[in-house]
């Protein structure tokens, strides 16, 4: 059996893509996914920007979930990623600083800062 390294830990444990129920509950999503697609591919604005603002509206409503729900998330790690993109450990990171306390912030497992 191979040794796991910390990076792979870390992978395994915050990658959605290793989550038994990565996909559960997509069907809920179905309709603004076709709405953000459609805002998206419609859009004259430099993707990166779309991008950009796409992810801030992501975090500001975890953000907001956090504020209302701070009791019963007190231990409930919350983060914005992006499947298959180099750019998801910095939105990661970005998002988690920004999201939990620092205690929680420091298990999630990349280096941050």
């Amino acid at each position: 059996m191979e040794d796991i390294t910390p990076d792979y830990a870390a992978y395994m444990r915050w990658a959605p893509a290793e989550w038994r129920y990565e996909s559960f509950g997509d069907s809920y999503f179905a309709e603004i996914n076709r709405d953000l697609t459609a805002a998206s591919l419609g859009s004259s604005e430099d993707p990166a920007l779309h991008s950009d603002r796409l992810i801030n509206a992501m975090i500001d409503a975890l953000a907001h979930l956090r504020a209302e729900r701070a009791q019963l998330l007190a231990g409930v790690m919350l983060f914005v990623t992006i499947s298959d993109s180099e750019a998801a450990p910095a939105v990661e990171r970005r998002s988690v600083h920004r999201l939990n306390p620092p205690t929680l912030a420091g298990e999630f497992g990349l280096p941050l800062g």
